[in-house]
């Protein structure tokens, strides 16, 4: 009888971590949707994440999103309108200065802010250094 009894603890308590397992993985594992870059913030420093997922725990972490995808803008440059095609650049220090200038704004106000920004340059130089402050650059 007490063979049984302690197999019965030893499966239970199985099977409690196997389910509590499951639900941490369902609740702290985030996938990267396409298009974006997550940041994590918080213990271990900066991370940045393109593809995968990455662990979260609320408590000790925060999690954003940075826009990467290919965007086109109206532009006016030495007289005549120009396509403006824009997308951040993938290595981590330019994902960086991306997150600390828009943190984590939707994509609309991310493209409001670029709009202005290309709006407010003088020259295509002009532009192209501005867009490397944050991150970005033109294609």
């Amino acid at each position: 009888m007490d063979v049984l009894n302690l197999a019965l603890v030893f499966v239970t308590l199985s099977t409690m971590m196997l389910i509590g397992s499951g639900v941490m993985f369902v609740r702290f594992y985030h996938s990267v949707p396409s298009g974006k870059v997550a940041v994590r913030n918080g213990v271990g420093g900066m991370v940045t994440i393109a593809n995968g997922g990455v662990w979260v725990i609320p408590s000790m972490h925060r999690l954003d999103y940075v826009h990467s995808e290919v965007e086109t803008f109206q532009g006016i440059f030495e007289g005549e309108q120009r396509d403006i095609v824009v997308q951040l650049k993938p290595e981590t220090e330019n994902i960086k200065r991306a997150h600390a200038a828009f943190g984590s704004k939707d994509r609309e106000e991310t493209r409001l802010v670029l709009q202005a920004l290309i709006d407010s340059s003088h020259d295509i130089a002009e532009l192209d250094s501005r867009l490397a402050e944050l991150g970005y650059q033109r294609l």
